[in-house]
């Protein structure tokens, strides 16, 4: 009688135990109906703390941590109420999205996967793993994702600004992939459908400038360049935009506005021997070698190795008719580097052809076409060097 007594009244504490549980539950949801985020928490946290298996409150409990960016803790409780047998499409999602916020990419992706195993055609999960195949550098495998999404256009659509971000995303990474055309048709979708912001016209300014498209190139650039002006902290797109610009004014020989722009691009903090080497072919356009010169030292104070600078050095000494410095920088070339030499050898064989020393500078030539038969330049070269000592036959034969 007493066993009766006390399993009926354990029956009777569960019962009540499940009921406050429940109305803890709704007034929960009630409070994030309201966006009262705070008070919502603590509903679901003490209808947690009835009831820790209640899987329905471990979520919401999980989306609000999610909304106030506490990863780890929302995370947590998406995880347990998996485990509580809430292992449903769509909490897969969520707990993916807070992996990758936290960097943990590969449970994110694992999260996705089940997603869509759970539902093949899942946008959110698709959508979602398209953007972290991005993040990883898998752009094919972003792209096929995607391309789906982009597809389903009932949906798509619906969220005007998401099918934008895909199409940009998209764009992305076919650029990556060096097929541009396809990625500036994205971009111009994208374009159509929302007006772009400060990040979406800088990756279109590098997709022009890979096509080519000098101009347009310029054009996105300033007007990233503008905008990012009027923010007062430093940024590294602020930067990189002048040295692309740069970069486009450069091949569009406006080199005294390519120059400015570098400058600019260093008073801004790109303080990085590859800028410095791009102001030396500016320099040597306008014929400024001394100038040009300055800008290799630059370039070898930041980097002692840096190859390209050092492989300048000859040629602008050369111009500068200072030959034996010529020869001297040759030398300290090729005796650090194995690579991209014929043109170091070039210029030592035309130093040592102005400095009257025909056969050394000879057996350079010689040496060159025996190694590179197909190169026409080396022939001309050697022409230059056969008609400067008189052998005429010979330099036309090489001509």
């Amino acid at each position: 009688m007493n066993k009766i007594i006390f399993l009926s009244l354990i029956l009777i504490s569960v019962s009540v135990f499940s009921q406050k549980d429940v109305k803890l539950f709704e007034k929960g949801k009630k409070a994030c109906k309201k966006k009262d985020f705070d008070i919502a928490l603590t509903y679901f946290s003490e209808s947690i703390n009835l009831n820790p298996s209640n899987m329905y409150s471990l979520y919401e409990r999980g989306k609000i941590y999610e909304g106030k960016q506490n990863y780890e803790k929302a995370i947590n409780d998406y995880s347990n109420s998996i485990k509580q047998g809430y292992n449903l499409e769509y909490v897969y999602i969520r707990r993916g999205y807070c992996y990758s916020k936290n960097e943990q990419l590969d449970e994110a992706l694992l999260d996705y996967n089940t997603a869509i195993e759970k539902n093949s055609g899942s946008f959110n999960a698709l959508y979602n793993r398209g953007f972290l195949y991005k993040k990883l550098n898998k752009y094919k495998e972003a792209i096929i994702d995607f391309s789906f999404v982009i597809t389903d256009f009932n949906r798509a659509h619906r969220y005007k600004k998401n099918l934008t971000s895909l199409y940009i995303g998209r764009s992305y990474c076919y650029s990556k992939l060096k097929q541009d055309t396809n990625a500036l048709k994205d971009l111009d979708l994208a374009l159509k459908l929302n007006a772009m912001n400060t990040p979406d016209l800088f990756n279109r300014a590098f997709v022009y400038k890979d096509l080519e498209l000098y101009e347009k190139s310029i054009s996105d650039f300033t007007k990233v360049i503008t905008e990012l002006s009027l923010n007062d902290s430093l940024n590294n797109k602020l930067m990189i935009s002048y040295k692309q610009r740069g970069f486009a004014y450069y091949k569009q020989q406006k080199f005294d506005k390519a120059l400015a722009d570098y400058n600019k691009s260093i008073d801004l903090g790109y303080n990085k021997a590859y800028i410095y080497n791009l102001k030396v072919k500016c320099y040597e356009k306008i014929q400024e070698y001394d100038k040009a010169l300055q800008a290799c030292y630059q370039a070898l104070e930041i980097d002692t190795n840096n190859q390209q600078a050092q492989s300048l050095i000859p040629r602008i000494k050369n111009q500068l008719k200072d030959y034996e410095g010529a020869i001297v920088a040759s030398d300290i070339y090729l005796s650090q580097f194995d690579s991209y030499t014929i043109g170091v050898k070039i210029n030592k064989g035309i130093a040592l052809k102005n400095l009257k020393r025909f056969d050394e500078s000879r057996k350079i030539f010689d040496l060159l076409i025996s190694e590179n038969p197909d190169d026409a330049k080396l022939y001309n070269q050697r022409a230059d060097l056969e008609l400067y000592t008189g052998e005429i036959d010979r330099a036309m034969i090489d001509s």
